[in-house]
């Protein structure tokens, strides 16, 4: 489920998509 999240804010926002983790 953790990588759907990060797939789903890479999409969005590459740049959240670190600091999300």
């Amino acid at each position: 489920v953790i990588e759907q999240c990060k797939f789903r804010i890479l999409s969005l926002k590459p740049q959240q998509s670190v600091p999300i983790i």
